[in-house]
């Protein structure tokens, strides 16, 4: 009988040793060093220098169209071409303004008889009168039939005058030399009165144009000095002057077009191309302090809340 409680006791010390080695803490890591960057932040007056994009466009640019309708059968010209004054730039289909020339010649031509007609028998009726065989009446309505068809002969013919310059407006001419900047309707296509068919910048003189919104439009005076940056050559810097603030909103942007005389004595900034319009000599206010914002963290359970590291 005395082995049972010699087991009992082996066991009770190999669970104790076994519930003393799971009880035993793990060994002690060092936490490794993580760097972190930090800035001294005070309120401090601040200049600031806010981009905005911006296009290079021409300060005078005509938009050209035909002084009659019609279908453009040819076009001469093409977007990047110089023109002369007097240059051929489209023409429409001529065939029916030479029919409505025809039909005015064809008025003429009426006219013409009906007033020959009318003064033979004027002379007639003054031949007549003389010898008594008519009324002093009827010399008094044949001067007036006269007077009548000279009226319509000077009308066909101011009519005819007009057919022959419609006929002449079939071809679009370049009214001033410049550079063609667009090209807004094809061959083949029917226009109406003065429809923009072709663009023409007018000048060397160019703009740089970009919008802002309401709180920077409205600080925001004529000749006040802008930096341009071209997206095409970031190192070329260039200078201009605000010369037009739009005081209405664009109704999709709902922000505010601005207009500065671009000073490029290079021609470095070609037309059509991308900028960026910077601000500059604004100072933000003396008691505002700027935060990076890396530092400024949102939690997604409460969107509308943000928070700063510290």
């Amino acid at each position: 009988r005395m082995p049972r409680p010699v087991s009992r006791l082996a066991a009770v010390f190999a669970l104790a040793t076994a519930l003393g080695a799971c009880g035993k803490a793990p060994p002690q890591t060092a936490e490794p060093v993580r760097p972190v960057r930090t800035m001294i932040v005070v309120a401090q007056p601040a200049q600031t220098d806010t981009a905005y994009p911006a296009e290079i466009r021409p300060r005078i640019e005509s938009r050209l169209g035909f002084r009659v309708p019609g279908k453009i059968i040819e076009r001469y010209v093409d977007a990047g071409a110089r023109v002369k004054v007097g240059q051929p730039l489209a023409r429409l289909d001529p065939r029916d303004l030479s029919l409505t020339v025809s039909a005015a010649k064809a008025q003429v031509a009426q006219a013409q008889a009906n007033f020959e007609l009318a003064q033979v028998a004027l002379e007639r009726t003054q031949a007549l009168s003389a010898q008594n065989f008519v009324s002093g009446a009827q010399v008094d309505q044949a001067q007036t039939q006269l007077k009548a068809a000279r009226a319509q002969l000077d009308a066909a013919i101011a009519q005819a005058s007009t057919q022959a310059n419609q006929a002449g407006y079939a071809t679009l001419v370049a009214d001033r030399a410049g550079v063609v900047t667009a090209i807004e309707a094809e061959v083949g296509q029917v226009v109406a009165v003065g429809s923009p068919v072709v663009r023409v910048a007018v000048g060397q003189d160019k703009d740089v144009v970009f919008s802002l919104p309401e709180q920077e439009a409205r600080v925001l005076r004529p000749g006040e000095p802008i930096d341009v940056r071209l997206w095409s050559a970031p190192d070329v810097r260039l200078k201009a002057v605000v010369r037009d603030v739009s005081p209405l909103a664009d109704p999709l942007t709902r922000t505010y077009p601005i207009k500065a005389a671009l000073d490029d004595p290079g021609n470095v900034a070609s037309l059509g191309l991308t900028a960026s319009a910077h601000l500059i000599g604004r100072t933000a206010d003396a008691g505002q302090i700027v935060l990076p914002l890396t530092a400024v963290v949102g939690d997604t359970a409460t969107p509308d809340q943000a928070y700063v590291w510290v």
